[in-house]
């Protein structure tokens, strides 16, 4: 795995303390090439100082961008919420069918709300537990999104990195 560049997203303290300040960055420096840390701070000169090396680039997460991008791609926006509550699997994982549930009633899919809207929700449900409980199709879908929904702008590899690096994920956001 030594050819990969591996992209995290720290959106909170939360995330920088379990995944930048725990042996996990570590791990992934020793196991990749290059690690680039997305962070809405990352234009902070203590925060790139805590974290930048030679294979480790801290860059500053640009929320708008993101949002534009999703705003015109209506197909992904109902795919990264259902892929944030099925990736799970069928676990039994109280927390992540709870907030699935509030996702649900803050959309108002509920029967009241009306059946257009219940039926909607019926619908998110069933897919989420088609998702949740078949591997394959769980995986058809990263790999669907991983072909069709290169979120990561032509050249942006290259503006971090040297023209040697090439392999990246696509599931970032």
């Amino acid at each position: 795995m030594k050819n990969k560049s591996i992209f995290i997203y720290v959106n909170q303290g939360f995330s920088a303390r379990h995944l930048l300040r725990s042996s996990t960055l570590p791990t992934l420096v020793k196991n990749s090439s290059h690690v680039v840390i997305l962070s809405h701070n990352g234009d902070e000169k203590v925060f790139k100082d805590s974290y930048e090396s030679d294979n480790v680039k801290v860059k500053k997460f640009e929320n708008e961008k993101c949002e534009e991008y999703l705003k015109n791609n209506r197909l992904q926006n109902i795919l990264i919420p259902l892929r944030a509550y099925v990736l799970n699997g069928s676990y039994d994982t109280k927390t992540v069918d709870d907030f699935r549930k509030i996702f649900l009633g803050q959309l108002r899919w509920t029967k009241t709300d009306g059946y257009g809207r219940w039926i909607k929700g019926l619908l998110w449900e069933s897919a989420s537990w088609l998702l949740k409980n078949n591997k394959m199709i769980r995986k058809l879908l990263i790999k669907f999104e991983t072909i069709f929904f290169n979120f990561i702008p032509q050249g942006f590899i290259q503006k971090i990195f040297s023209r040697s690096c090439c392999g990246y994920s696509t599931l970032w956001i």
